[in-house]
């Protein structure tokens, strides 16, 4: 079995154990599904659909919807620590 990566955040502003979870490759190709499926217009749609999948917070999963309700600057914070997850990919893309 291998040992998926998490990434933890010092964020007292959405939560005191904020953590991004590396996702295995069929939850990744599912993310990819749903997101072809709802048409995501960008990459920072995409992002934040795969971000939902992947960000914890104080033990609770955030829906994408709940993720637009931040303040910018911290989506965009976890988006790119998302990103180191998946190898470096460029700032708004999964």
């Amino acid at each position: 079995m291998y040992q998926l990566r998490t990434i933890f955040l010092q964020n007292p502003t959405i939560g005191q154990t904020v953590e991004i979870r590396e996702l295995n490759m069929k939850a990744f190709m599912q993310a990819q599904r749903e997101a072809a499926g709802a048409g995501d217009e960008d990459t920072i749609q995409t992002s934040l659909r795969y971000l939902s999948r992947m960000l914890w917070v104080d033990g609770r999963q955030f829906t994408m919807e709940e993720i637009e309700e931040f303040p910018a600057g911290i989506v965009m914070e976890l988006i790119g620590q998302m990103n180191e997850l998946f190898g470096g990919a460029g700032e708004g893309e999964a």
